[in-house]
């Protein structure tokens, strides 16, 4: 689960899958948690306050039906940063 349409298609590129939900960060809504249900689920937060309060949104409302959630945030990434940036940029980088 990612903040925007820009990371889901990124993620796919990669061959992953990825979703995103309408409306941006704290718009996820509750009636979606059923589609999760038995899903192991990532929430990869844009490196802001807004990003990280919806991947911990996002992840509050899935974790009575998914198998598992987790809010995975990605190492040297910029402020606003996310996780097309990390993929392009700083997951090329070495430590």
């Amino acid at each position: 689960m990612v903040e925007g349409e820009k990371d889901v298609d990124c993620l796919v590129g990669k061959g992953l899958v990825a979703t995103c939900n309408s409306g941006g960060a704290g718009k996820f809504p509750s009636s979606h948690a059923g589609f999760f249900s038995g899903a192991r689920v990532a929430t990869l937060p844009d490196n802001d306050e807004t990003g990280r309060a919806h991947a911990e949104q996002v992840a509050l409302i899935l974790a009575p039906t998914a198998a598992e959630v987790r809010v995975v945030e990605l190492p040297r990434l910029a402020e606003h940063g996310d996780v097309s940036d990390f993929l392009n940029n700083a997951g090329a980088r070495s430590s």
